[in-house]
């Protein structure tokens, strides 16, 4: 996942300031603390087409379902790690991790 790399490198180093930069033509953001915005619509659509349920996903990321609700609603923010595990469990390919989960 080579984008996720390069965020990963930059939430580590950056992890206090808010970041942004185009990548692959996709403007990214990292917020402060290196959370992410989600992109609801793409992900709750992605959901919808698996047939994964808000608490199959709650489960896949070993959180509660009202707390996977709240991060799908961008209510809470959700970390890297959190969107690399629900991107493996929306089977979403690594050229299209910026759509889903670094949205603005």
């Amino acid at each position: 996942m080579q984008s996720a790399t390069i965020f990963f490198a930059f939430r580590k180093k950056y992890s206090k300031k808010i970041l942004t930069f185009n990548l692959h033509s996709a403007k990214i953001a990292l917020c402060k603390g290196g959370d992410t915005m989600l992109n609801t619509s793409a992900i709750k659509s992605r959901m919808r087409e698996l047939g994964v349920t808000q608490s199959e996903l709650a489960g896949a990321v070993r959180m509660a379902t009202p707390t996977i609700c709240q991060k799908l609603n961008n209510i809470r923010p959700t970390t890297l790690e959190e969107a690399e595990k629900i991107a493996v469990k929306l089977k979403i390919a690594d050229s299209e991790f910026g759509h889903y989960f670094f949205y603005r």
